[in-house]
């Protein structure tokens, strides 16, 4: 038999430390044979599919890494864009509370910016300053081949829109008083509606809550179309020469009753100073104020004030010694006597009143509170009368140098006149048939006598027989005088101005000589010597 021989395996080659050194095992690594072998045959022979290589390995692992790569730069990005969104909100919020800002300004009357509707805008010259992100800034280059992702866009903020206070709140209130200057008034009103930009058509529409007492009555029956129209009535109604003529009757007219506080009398006469007389000095309005005063008040003030508050301050403190002075005012006794029961009535039996609280008084005339002013209210003829003109009406006035005061019948005012008639409650004796009436009012008139404009205050009296008595009030504040002989009535000091009661008199030449008349100072006006026979 022939021996049978084995076929031996391919032993793979060994190498040695000192071949690694050398390098040559490495540098020829690339036509190494494989370690182990299990088959001889080509790979293509047993599978089309290639073979896993350590190449494809490699290319693969590279693939990867660069996925990551990517991911990582868009993540990046993201946070890049979130920042850059964070950035522009925070300089949003910074612009709210700039415009905030000038909201209050506005409301405190500091600053005014141009508002619409209660929108604010910011203004062109102010800008935000832009603030940088907290974190660093971090720049990606992308890859040639790589798509950068878009940012998302950032949602603009809306208009800051904010609820303003009320008109009103700036608007001014008028109520109708003398002490109140109507220009002023129109000043302050149209500034708040401009400032508010509220249209000009719509003014007159958000007048009516700005008016009260006297006012808001006018206001009410006033035919009002549009602002221009309400403007040229509200100055003829308070700012009229009527109006002023008024207002200086009363400023010059009325004096300091007895018990009137000295501080609340001198700044009403302050006010209306200042609407009278805006440009007057204080050391005249001073000086016209003390001859107004009472006399009882007026010896405090020997000495000069100079300005207001000195004025008002010694005001007050004459008030409080008055006041204190009639609370302390001693007995005779210098003892503090009990107050008095009142006694038994005399007209109630079984009752004790006093009897000026009694309700079973026979005549007004008994009362205790009763004022006697004489007033001569008498048809007969005796007393002159003149023609004059009030409220555009002619009318027949008594001269009375003995009434005190000027009275007028009720029936004679208009009902304008009535609804700004001043209340009152005194009471007037007539000597005429000697009746006791009472004073409803009292009410300040402008007549007409001839070319002169005069103001006069009356009493408004119920059924006089006279309708109009012009007494001593009248005669003093415009230096009249009745020429008796002459039947006519004169003004002033230089008697400029004659004016004849209801007739033209008539001087007969034969019984009158005219060579005595010359002698005499007669003071008459010298255009009418000659037509009068003088």
């Amino acid at each position: 038999m022939g021996r049978h021989t084995k076929r031996k395996r391919k032993q793979p080659a060994r190498f040695s430390p000192d071949d690694y050194s050398k390098g040559g095992p490495v540098a020829s690594s690339s036509t190494m044979e494989p370690m182990v072998t299990l088959d001889e045959t080509p790979c293509s022979a047993v599978d089309e599919t290639p073979c896993r290589s350590v190449s494809q390995a490699s290319g693969l692992n590279s693939a990867g890494a660069d996925q990551q790569e990517g991911m990582m730069k868009n993540l990046l990005q993201t946070v890049q864009a979130q920042q850059v969104q964070l950035a522009q909100q925070q300089q949003a919020q910074l612009a709210q509370q700039q415009q905030i800002t000038e909201l209050l300004q506005l409301l405190t009357l500091q600053n005014r910016p141009a508002i619409a509707q209660g929108e604010l805008q910011p203004r062109p010259s102010q800008s935000v300053p832009e603030q940088s992100p907290a974190i660093a800034h971090i720049e990606l280059q992308p890859r040639p081949n790589q798509s950068v992702p878009e940012q998302c866009p950032v949602q603009a903020h809306p208009t800051l829109v904010v609820n303003l206070p009320p008109l009103n709140f700036l608007l001014p209130t008028f109520v109708g008083e003398g002490k109140e200057n109507p220009e002023e008034f129109l000043i302050k009103l149209e500034q708040a509606l401009r400032t508010y930009q509220v249209p000009k058509q719509n003014w007159y529409l958000l007048l009516r809550p700005q008016f009260q007492g006297p006012a808001l009555n006018w206001f009410n029956s006033a035919p009002i179309s549009d602002y221009e129209s309400f403007r040229k009535m509200f100055l003829q109604k308070f700012d009229s020469l009527e109006e002023k003529l008024h207002l200086q009757a009363e400023y010059f007219g009325k004096a300091q009753v007895t018990r009137e506080p000295t501080s609340q009398f001198i700044f009403h006469k302050k006010n209306l100073a200042h609407r009278l007389f805006p440009d007057q000095s204080d050391e005249n309005t001073i000086a016209q104020i003390k001859e107004l005063l009472h006399p009882s008040v007026k010896v405090h003030y020997a000495v000069k004030e100079r300005n207001f508050t000195e004025f008002m301050e010694r005001g007050k403190i004459i008030d409080e010694a008055l006041a204190n002075e009639v609370v302390s005012k001693p007995t005779p006794s210098n003892v503090r006597q009990p107050p008095r029961s009142p006694p038994n009535c005399r007209n109630c039996p079984n009752q004790t009143h006093w009897f000026r609280d009694c309700p079973k008084q026979k005549s007004p005339k008994q009362q205790g509170a009763l004022t006697t002013l004489q007033i001569s209210d008498s048809s007969h003829g005796q007393l002159p009368q003149v023609n004059l003109i009030m409220n555009n009406v002619p009318h027949i006035g008594l001269l009375d140098s003995a009434a005190f005061p000027n009275y007028i019948d009720i029936t004679v005012l208009t009902p304008n006149d009535l609804d700004t008639m001043e209340k009152d409650n005194s009471q007037v004796s007539s000597a005429w048939k000697n009746l006791v009436r009472p004073v409803l009012g009292k009410i300040t008139k402008v007549i007409t006598i001839g070319e002169l404009k005069l103001v006069t205050t009356f009493a408004v009296v119920e059924d006089l027989n006279e309708k109009i008595i012009l007494g001593d009030p009248f005669f003093r504040q415009n230096q009249c005088l009745v020429d008796y002989t002459r039947n006519c009535l004169l003004f002033g000091k230089p008697r400029g101005h004659v004016y004849f009661l209801g007739y033209t008199p008539t001087f007969p030449g034969s019984s009158v000589g005219t060579e005595d008349l010359a002698e005499l100072d007669h003071n008459f006006p010298p255009d009418l010597q000659e037509k009068f026979l003088l």
